[in-house]
């Protein structure tokens, strides 16, 4: 080999330990990102515009202001950018969001390590890094304390979910567009899939192992798993829209199912707009998609931010008119590895599965329900095969669409003993179970 070819080759190898996490996170869609793709780059004249930099410790926050003119305060919204990108990247959206009679904030992190600023996906080191940017944010007089929203995307997203369980009352109102929600699920190596969605699996998790700083698996998974919203749910109180595409492979619409499925049980007030064909980071790519969420963004904070609805709290009440928002959130099967053993009867459970679904759609909750229960016992491990990580999943869902439709339609007796029959027999889901039974309401 020349010189020259292993001077390429070096450089090549070089750029592909720098970028395969980032490509790992975005590159699933050929579809290049492009933040102003609906969202203006320049601010309309009738707004007022500015930015600053605080330091709280070793965090640095970057703030991209922009509000109404006139005097306030606002209802205001606090932005998180997804991985990888910068506040500058939503000024846009802050634009859109001054224009539209909010201030808005869109905010950036940084740390210092060895003295210089550095970006990293875990900015996050102590407890009060978590709130610093809310607590800035909140301290500017224009801003109305008691009408304060947050909006997320992928990694701002779950910020903006974790910065709503921080604080409580403190938020309003939260819109998060395809979040992680349950770290421990989406980093898990053991639950199989293509070998491509493997290879993503593993880069993501190496990259935020080593910005974590720790060696250890077992150390890694307990750190990362205590940031999974869905077992933090309990602490959110505002109301949530998640907003996500079906075709995301790179967080699968099950973290926003999963959420929405928590936060409804506990009696919040969830909704998610499920986008057909979309992929991750959808509406910075396609503009028709960009614009039917954009749409869903503002009907929604104008209604828990500006109107009266701000104040309320809704539960699953089993009325009828309930599902016209609940009908998007059962969880779904995975697709297992081609080479996975399954038991006698999995895909009889499959077939069931399917028809739980369609008789919930129509309204049959209690055939629904049942057929859930049957899918889950089918998809159980037999004495020929053993149970694997994809079908415990499989078998997971199963449980929990049938307690969460029992539990919805007003059968909570029957929600109680399939939980309790179900944790009593089924070691490998009983954790997740009772976790689920926990955020019951009485």
């Amino acid at each position: 080999m020349s010189t020259a070819s292993r001077c390429i080759t070096s450089i090549l190898r070089l750029a592909y330990r720098l970028f395969a996490p980032a490509l790992a996170l975005f590159s699933v869609s050929c579809q290049p990102v492009n933040h102003f793709i609906l969202h203006p780059r320049t601010p309309p004249e009738t707004i007022i515009t500015w930015n600053e930099e605080v330091r709280r410790g070793d965090l640095l926050v970057k703030l991209e202001w922009a509000r109404p003119a006139g005097n306030g305060p606002f209802p205001s919204i606090l932005i998180h950018h997804e991985f990888g990108r910068t506040a500058d990247d939503m000024r846009g959206v802050a634009y859109d969001l001054a224009k539209a009679g909010y201030l808005a904030a869109a905010v950036g992190y940084r740390r210092l390590v060895n003295g210089r600023p550095e970006t990293t996906p875990l900015p996050w080191r102590r407890p009060e890094d978590e709130t610093a940017a809310y607590e800035v944010f909140r301290a500017n007089p224009e801003v109305d304390r008691g009408r304060i929203g947050l909006l997320g995307f992928s990694m701002g997203g779950f910020q903006s979910l974790w910065i709503a369980a921080r604080v409580g009352d403190g938020v309003r109102s939260v819109v998060a567009y395809y979040p992680v929600t349950d770290f421990g699920r989406w980093l898990d190596m053991t639950r199989g899939g293509s070998e491509w969605d493997v290879f993503i699996r593993r880069q993501i998790r190496g990259y935020f192992k080593r910005a974590a700083g720790v060696e250890s698996d077992r150390v890694f998974d307990d750190y990362i798993s205590n940031y999974s919203v869905v077992k933090h749910a309990a602490a959110i109180t505002a109301p949530v829209l998640l907003i996500h595409g079906q075709k995301d492979p790179t967080v699968s619409i099950d973290q926003s199912r999963l959420l929405a499925v928590r936060l409804t049980a506990l009696g919040r007030r969830a909704e998610l707009l499920e986008i057909p064909h979309a992929v991750h980071v959808f509406n910075f790519k396609d503009a028709s998609q960009a614009a039917e969420a954009w749409q869903a963004t503002i009907d929604w904070f104008k209604e828990t931010l500006v109107g009266a609805a701000g104040a309320r709290r809704s539960s699953p009440t089993g009325d009828a008119g309930q599902y016209t928002i609940l009908r998007c959130i059962l969880l779904r099967l995975s697709i297992l590895p081609f080479d996975t053993p399954l038991p006698a009867g999995y895909q009889e459970g499959e077939k069931i599965f399917t028809k739980a679904e369609a008789d919930y759609e129509a309204g049959r909750y209690r055939p629904s329900a049942e057929g859930f229960w049957r899918a889950a016992r089918l998809f159980r491990a037999d004495k020929d095969t053993p149970d694997n990580a994809a079908i415990t999943a499989n078998r997971l869902a199963a449980y929990m669409n049938a307690v969460w439709v029992w539990e919805t339609a007003g059968f909570r007796a029957e929600a109680r003993r399939a939980l309790e029959e179900a944790i009593r027999t089924d070691p490998a889901c009983a954790g997740e179970l009772r976790e689920m039974a926990a955020s019951l309401p009485e």
